[in-house]
């Protein structure tokens, strides 16, 4: 697939709006980038955060932009060459020092598809499994740890941590995301009157122990430790008759991690288990995680209670149709909107090999569907050009009337007040073109508008 390709002034007025408010919605057609440019930028901010240590990803990275539409580029985009309106949002991802995969416990995006069937938080948070001792965490629940444990650390220089939720309103969002929009009213922040002190704000419970639960392997009480020290543990815990040091190595004791092996980060969680109002930072930084050393750290250990840390931005991304739920305005007075309609199959797909070829069809049915929203993403676009590269001795004219017929016009259907310009004017450029298949599908579709005030493809 092409590059991802913005309007430098859409992804300017992104940043600022993260800046001010770290929820941002993108709306609009489906394959015009949404879901790419928000991926992208937020590998793109969280590697500058990774390399400078100082929490400064968003400006660094407006920086960059400067430096684009100056001519000028750089790791993170790139001038598109006679397009100076636009820029090319560079995958940071796809390797180098700056994009190596994050382990689990220093992972800062989590990009998570929705589906319909989301009610509640378990999908976003994950769940607690009684009978196995263990909970079980999506990459949401890791990166709100991970922020909060930079957040606790180093307070208004931590790093970013992105959340990335794929076609969020295929579900009801003020069901499943009910938890995480009211912790974002009430987050946490650094106290202004003592900067060595974080105030957690409100939290939110994520499993019904007060303790901290292991999230994957197999850690316990061992033998060493008291029978005294584990009986006040765990002494609500149902042992089934069990002596506790007994239970601690079978059934749900086993996946319970005691306090104390948290090492020099224990203040970070136990605020969490203990439900505490503020902690003091440490006055020193703590040394970086060793995943041969930390053992722990490879568990991932959960605690009761959650917070939402300033340094977490929630990027979702939407389709308006008759999939999708509406946002209700419990949603919207949370976030920023942004709306992608506008595309320029010139600027992203230009440097294509048959785009001087096919170029102009794009732009004829853009022209034809546009004034209808009717109008089609890149992703199409890329498609149709990948097929005509993929069929050299094919005419033109008959590899555009299969490509309009089997991609345009399955996705045309509604009342003659959406659709009857949009045919007609279909209609007009296959009989200039020599479409008969579409041509055919057109007018059939003319005819059930006539008859019966609606019309689809099917």
């Amino acid at each position: 697939m092409a590059r991802i390709v913005e309007r430098h002034r859409v992804i300017r007025d992104l940043l600022r709006a993260l800046r001010t408010k770290r929820f941002l919605i993108l709306a609009g057609i489906s394959g015009t980038g949404k879901t790419q440019l928000a991926r992208r930028l937020a590998a793109s901010i969280t590697a500058v955060d990774r390399v400078d240590g100082n929490g400064r990803g968003f400006a660094r990275v407006e920086e960059a932009l400067d430096r684009a539409v100056a001519g000028e580029p750089n790791f993170l985009f790139e001038p598109i060459p006679g397009h100076p309106d636009h820029v090319h949002v560079v995958d940071v991802g796809s390797g180098g020092e700056h994009a190596r995969a994050d382990a689990l416990f220093d992972r800062r995006v989590g990009f998570v598809p929705v589906r319909p069937d989301w009610t509640d938080s378990k999908r976003v948070l994950g769940y607690y499994n009684p009978l196995t001792g263990r909970y079980y965490p999506t990459d949401v629940l890791v990166v709100l740890l991970n922020a909060w444990r930079e957040f606790a650390e180093h307070g208004d220089e931590a790093g970013s941590h992105f959340i990335v939720l794929d076609e969020m309103n295929l579900a009801r969002v003020e069901y499943y995301l009910a938890d995480l929009l009211s912790l974002m009213e009430s987050g946490a922040s650094v106290d202004p009157d003592h900067p060595d002190r974080v105030r957690l704000g409100e939290l939110a419970r994520v499993h019904p122990l007060d303790t901290l639960v292991v999230s994957q392997g197999t850690r316990g009480v061992h033998d060493q430790r008291s029978e005294a020290e584990a009986q006040a543990a765990f002494a609500n815990v149902d042992t089934g008759g069990k002596r506790v040091m007994g239970a601690a190595r079978t059934g749900t004791l086993e996946q319970l991690v005691p306090l104390r092996e948290l090492d020099e980060r224990r203040f970070v969680y136990e605020a969490l288990v203990r439900g505490q109002e503020f902690i003091t930072r440490p006055k020193q930084p703590l040394p970086p995680i060793d995943p041969v050393r930390h053992a722990l750290a490879l568990l991932y250990p959960i605690p009761p209670r959650i917070a939402f840390p300033p340094n977490v931005t929630l990027i979702g991304t939407i389709n308006v149709d008759e999939t999708t739920h509406g946002l209700s305005p419990k949603v919207l007075d949370r976030a920023f909107v942004l709306e992608f309609s506008e595309v320029s199959y010139a600027a992203a797909l230009g440097s294509h090999p048959e785009f001087s070829s096919v170029g102009p069809h794009l732009e004829a049915l853009h022209a034809a569907l546009e004034p209808s929203t009717l109008h089609f993403g890149y992703r199409v676009a890329h498609e149709i050009l990948e097929y005509v590269a993929g069929a050299p001795t094919a005419p033109l004219a008959e590899s555009m009337d299969f490509l309009l017929t089997s991609k345009v016009l399955p996705k045309l259907r509604g009342p003659e007040s959406t659709l009857g310009e949009a045919v007609s004017a279909l209609l007009n450029y296959t009989r200039a073109h020599g479409l008969p298949r579409a041509e055919r599908k057109l007018v059939a579709m003319q005819r059930q508008l006539e008859h019966h005030g609606y019309a689809s493809f099917f």
